[in-house]
């Protein structure tokens, strides 16, 4: 690792966590809830509340005996069960194992990736206008620049691109904070404009089960889900350039377990995968057992898509019943709102004042403080309740 990487690294703990700015507004709703009797209704970060599959556990229960140390590019059978999984699941006809890569946890790999690709001070990171923070905290750590660029064409990106080295692309559908979705045909023309320029392109697909729209289900096991960068109908089985990334965290509620994955570009996985081995980013061999296990149980992961469905659109129904504007949301876990004052902080007052917390849009941008984005990952009761307390 280079001085210049290690300097860049060190400016990311002086990055205040936006996350603490909601302190005194926690207060306010802890307040509010002692005082009522009530109990506090937080749809802020959007932590997973539901039980984590019997399966996995017992999967990981029967794992514990691990005195060895694990492999960085995961076991043989972990990278099979990936690579049947994306096959079966996300429209993936050929995926080799030299493909996939387990990480912990998807943040980690989100914000190392510049950093693993090699980027530095003279290279760019192209990011959506509201996105993920972890994308510039990334672009921080290997000290590259950041150039914020929503839909976009190869004419467009070129034109961006011009005068400057444009060398890795972050795409994320459903997007987070806003809930963007788009086709397949709409994702093969993003792609096409990414590689016309010569970049690494990253496509963040943490909430790809989680699209809402009315469509036809694209998977052998009926779960309608969003096309994928590594989808054939996109990228036509060449994943040159191309790394997914995606995390079950949400999906059966294995936050706690920090397991994901990177799948694409062998020679990228590979560089990869060399940089985690000297940095001892490794999967623990009971979370591999575990991820196995949810990559396997197809069931329980019908049965929480189903309850994400319902309380995504009992909230769409609380929140227009009071008044609240809609845009986008056609998918992830959240609801992107604008703010009725017009400013996110204002509107984050009122709602703590009732007990409720949610996440102000300046989190994901500085030009989103008129936004707010509701999180669909709290119990029914809860989702509930913040409907009755906004009216």
């Amino acid at each position: 690792m280079c001085y210049n990487s290690i300097v860049a690294l060190s400016e990311v703990a002086d990055v205040h966590f936006p996350w603490d700015e909601l302190s005194p507004y926690m207060e306010s709703a802890i307040t509010f809830a002692r005082d009522n009797c009530a109990r506090l209704i937080d749809l802020s970060i959007g932590t997973p509340v539901d039980q984590t599959p019997e399966s996995i556990q017992q999967r990981l229960a029967q794992s514990t005996n691990a005195p060895g140390y694990p492999k960085t590019i995961g076991s043989r059978k972990l990278q099979e069960s990936i690579c049947q999984w994306l096959k079966s699941m996300r429209q993936v006809s050929k995926v080799e194992p030299e493909q996939v890569l387990p990480t912990v946890g998807s943040k980690e790999a989100v914000a190392l990736l510049p950093l693993m690709l090699g980027l530095g001070s003279q290279d760019v990171l192209v990011r959506p206008t509201f996105a993920y923070p972890t994308y510039d905290i990334g672009a921080i750590g290997a000290g590259c620049e950041v150039v914020k660029l929503d839909t976009f064409d190869a004419e467009k990106l070129k034109t961006k691109a011009r005068g400057k080295n444009i060398k890795l692309i972050w795409l994320n559908y459903p997007r987070n904070p806003t809930g963007e979705c788009v086709d397949a045909a709409q994702l093969r023309q993003l792609l096409e404009a990414a590689r016309s320029v010569g970049a690494v392109v990253a496509s963040d697909e943490c909430y790809a089960l989680f699209d809402w729209r009315e469509q036809a289900a694209r998977n052998s096991h009926q779960i309608p889900a969003h096309p994928s960068i590594l989808d054939d109908d996109v990228c036509g089985g060449d994943f040159a350039g191309i790394l997914m990334l995606y995390s079950f965290s949400k999906q059966l509620n294995l936050a706690g377990y920090r397991s994901s994955f990177i799948a694409g570009d062998a020679k990228l996985i590979a560089r990869i995968a060399a940089v985690r081995k000297q940095l001892g980013l490794i999967m623990p061999e009971p979370i591999q057992q575990a991820t196995v296990a949810a990559l396997e149980d197809v069931r329980e992961t019908k049965i929480q898509i189903g309850k994400y469905r319902a309380r995504h659109f009992a909230l769409r129904k609380a929140l227009l019943e009071a008044g609240y504007e809609i845009l986008h949301s056609e998918g992830s876990l959240y609801v992107w709102v604008r703010a009725k004052s017009g400013n996110c902080w204002e509107d984050l007052r009122e709602l703590s004042h009732r007990g409720c917390i949610v996440a102000p849009g300046e989190f994901y941008d500085e030009s989103a403080r008129g936004y707010l984005r509701i999180s669909v990952t709290a119990s029914d009761e809860d989702i509930a309740e913040f409907g009755r307390r906004v009216q």
